[in-house]
């Protein structure tokens, strides 16, 4: 009899020893969930429970399975459910079974765990072609955030933003979900990075014009400056066809944040404001592409806010000196003709400058004698510009059409200083048509406007 209660103690001690109660995660074996990491191989940790042990095993070899599936990028359950549970491997992945524990928890639910390894070359050489590619976008994604982060941390923040940008971009082309690696994360920390930068303006000089230009993280009482930011200048110009529009200039800030925006453009009109913002359309546009501009409306308001203005004026042109203009057309001849398509088109668009002018008809037979003419007989007027503008022959017509090409000259006078000012020989305007007197007008009128944009510099 004690012989017998005897062999029932040991028989007890061995069940509890291989079927611990597992109310407690802590008396799970020690790999798992991390498995263990093998040099070559993939390591796989299965988990399944079930009213017996039997049923525990099947619900972890098809959780061992499911996760393969997701590794391959298709479903591998039923393709290798009977030899996985027949023969604890599997040959297509080079996959064998490494160790298994049970357990009964104090409901007594049975538990079962399995770690396994596939051959890293032979699993990976399996994996669809569509679930490599977003396996190589997850890298993708987590290298532009690492990027990113290195930007930022070299007071970058610009390229930082943009690096995300890209990584928006990537996310929502292969529809990533993962932590860290979703659209919506990538687009917030952008957003972070973005909402932090400042544009300052400081020696501001509005007649000459010229500002210095300063980006900043906005954060704490010293503000770090933004090294190798990209921002635009947009300002108005005065085009050489006599209209108005916005040009767009890019810099880029230097080690210490800042660059200096000075009045160089010859068309920059006499007035008005230069408008600084961050240079991160592209990249935008580029995310926007592929999530739809609804997803980015609230970044791409804020971006179009991180903006700095800076209002100039240059003062009157001529300092409120009237212009003496004297501008003559020729045929191919070279005879004078009574049209003035050149001067009008010279007016107009100085007039728009504010230009006070005076126009003059005076002949001349060359550019030597008008200008003795004009220092002789008007010496009340300090600038003149005297201009030359006459058809040149054209070798060779196409079949269609008639080409006209006007070309000239043109200098800027101070009878004061008797100084040419400025002197242009090279402009030439083209037209072409059945109409003769059309196109002449359009040639002439091009060439009047293209010199009046080349001297607005010097009026």
């Amino acid at each position: 009899m004690k012989k017998a209660v005897f062999v029932c103690v040991i028989i007890m001690m061995l069940l509890f020893a291989s079927c611990s109660t597992m109310d407690d995660p802590s008396d799970a074996p020690y790999w798992y969930p991390g498995g263990r990491n093998v040099r070559g191989a993939v390591c796989f940790v299965g988990f399944g429970s079930g009213i017996n042990e039997s049923a525990a095993r099947d619900a972890a070899y098809n959780d061992i399975l499911s996760q393969i599936s997701s590794y391959l990028g298709y479903d591998v359950v039923g393709r290798y459910y009977r030899e996985l549970s027949t023969n604890g491997s599997i040959s297509d992945l080079s996959f064998e079974i490494d160790n298994t524990a049970a357990a009964i928890s104090f409901d007594g639910t049975y538990q079962y765990y399995i770690l396994s390894f596939a051959d890293e070359d032979v699993i990976s050489n399996l994996i669809s072609g569509e679930y490599r590619k977003i396996m190589e976008a997850e890298a993708q994604v987590a290298s532009l955030r690492k990027e990113a982060l290195e930007y930022y941390k070299a007071n970058n923040d610009v390229a930082a933003v943009n690096t995300l940008l890209e990584a928006v971009a990537v996310s929502a082309r292969y529809g990533l979900t993962g932590e860290g690696s979703s659209k919506e994360e990538l687009l917030e920390a952008a957003g972070d990075y973005l909402g932090n930068i400042e544009l300052r303006l400081s020696q501001e000089d509005p007649s000459a014009p010229s500002v210095t230009v300063r980006a900043v993280r906005a954060k704490g009482l010293l503000s770090p400056s933004v090294t190798g930011a990209s921002v635009n200048a947009g300002f108005m110009v005065h085009t050489h066809d006599n209209t108005f529009e916005t040009f767009t200039v890019p810099f880029v800030t230097g080690s210490d944040g800042r660059f200096r925006f000075v009045e160089y453009y010859p068309a920059m009109t006499d007035s008005g404001t230069v408008v600084f913002s961050l240079d991160i359309r592209d990249a935008i546009e580029e995310a926007a592409a592929v999530t739809g501009y609804d997803f980015m409306a609230d970044f791409i308001a804020e971006a179009e806010s991180v903006t700095a203005e800076f209002t100039y004026d240059k003062g009157p042109a001529l300092d409120g000196s009237t212009l003496l203009v004297i501008m003559n057309e020729f045929d191919e001849s070279g005879n004078f003709t009574n049209t003035s398509y050149a001067r009008d088109a010279f007016v107009s668009y100085l007039d728009m400058e504010g230009v006070s002018i005076q126009s003059l008809d005076l002949e001349g037979s060359s550019m030597e004698e008008l200008m003795d003419s004009v220092l002789t007989d008007y010496p009340a007027y300090e600038w003149v510009v005297i201009s030359a503008a006459g058809l040149s022959d054209v070798p060779v017509q196409p079949d269609s059409e008639n080409v006209y090409v006007v070309e000239g000259y043109a200098m800027l006078l101070n009878t004061h200083s008797r100084e040419i000012v400025y002197l242009d020989e090279i402009t030439r305007s083209v037209s072409w048509g059945d109409d003769r007197e059309k196109c002449l007008e359009e040639a002439f009128s091009a060439y009047g406007a293209t010199m009046a944009f080349n001297l607005t510099a010097y009026l």
